[in-house]
C-alpha cells in the first residue's frame, strides 16, 4: 500500500456513474485505472447519491478507497477494459 498513490486528477464516466482516477505504484512504476461508482460512494460511505456527494465523498475519503482499489490490483479484479472499478458488490 505504501507504494501507491493517485497520480493526475479524477474523471467521471457519465454512462456508468463512475468516478475514475489513476494509480502508480512509485516502487515498480506500475499504473493502473481505477474507480468507484457513484451507488458504492452513496451506500458504503454515506454520502448523498448525487455527483456532487459522490465526489465530496471521493474527497472526503481518498486513503481508504485507495486501500480498496489496491486490493482490486492485488487480487486482479478487472473489468473487460482492465479497470478496476469499486462497486457496492465488491466494497
Amino acid at each position: 500500500m505504501e507504494n501507491w498513490d493517485f497520480t493526475g486528477s479524477e474523471w467521471w464516466d457519465h454512462a456508468t456513474e463512475t468516478l475514475k482516477f489513476r494509480v502508480e505504484n512509485s516502487e515498480s512504476g506500475q499504473r493502473e485505472v481505477c474507480g468507484i461508482t457513484q451507488t458504492a460512494i452513496a451506500s458504503c460511505l454515506g454520502s448523498e447519491d448525487s455527483q456532487e456527494g459522490a465526489e465530496l465523498g471521493f474527497d472526503n475519503n481518498r486513503k481508504h478507497i485507495l486501500i480498496r482499489a489496491i486490493r482490486l490490483i492485488d487480487e486482479g479484479v478487472c473489468n473487460d477494459e482492465g479497470e478496476y472499478i469499486l462497486t457496492t458488490d465488491n466494497y
